[in-house]
């Protein structure tokens, strides 16, 4: 059996890996070059700053948007980030996945990060954490983090 729309055939292993169109029409493997689109989504963006000293960033109205990637500062005091989350932008919780874990996104300095969407369903407002809730680590200047939300 031929895909359709390149007219090939499968070998088994393309045949269980999910495909998208490339520029040209073509079917190629779904991957981060070839991610699978969003839709008729529109991508914004919000900043999260973080005060020079401090490990939490102010709080960040996200509105309709979902976060689906951070956008690194140049210069980063080495620590990971962790979050807090907030249905009213009043009462704050840090936010753990439905394993009970710190939800923890591995960072470093000049990174664009992409984070599973999913993750992310029903946050409204948010704040960024350098370090853990048990260990946050202080950055050594301002820090403004860029937040790609998908609407």
């Amino acid at each position: 059996m031929d895909y359709p729309v390149s007219n090939k055939a499968p070998d088994v292993a393309q045949a269980v890996v999910p495909h998208v169109l490339d520029g040209d029409g073509n079917a190629v493997p779904q991957s981060p070059a070839a991610p699978q689109p969003v839709g008729n989504a529109e991508l914004a963006t919000a900043t999260a700053t973080i005060a020079n000293g401090e490990s939490l960033s102010a709080a960040v109205d996200l509105g309709t948007g979902r976060l689906a990637g951070i956008v690194m500062p140049a210069a980063w005091t080495a620590a990971n980030l962790t979050f807090q989350t907030s249905p009213d932008g009043v009462t704050w919780r840090d936010r753990y996945d439905w394993l009970g874990g710190e939800v923890t996104v591995v960072a470093a300095a000049a990174r664009s990060i992409q984070v599973n969407l999913a993750d992310w369903l029903g946050v409204r407002f948010l704040k960024v954490r350098s370090g853990t809730s048990g260990t946050p680590v202080n950055q050594g200047a301002e820090r403004v983090l860029t937040l790609v939300l998908v609407r």
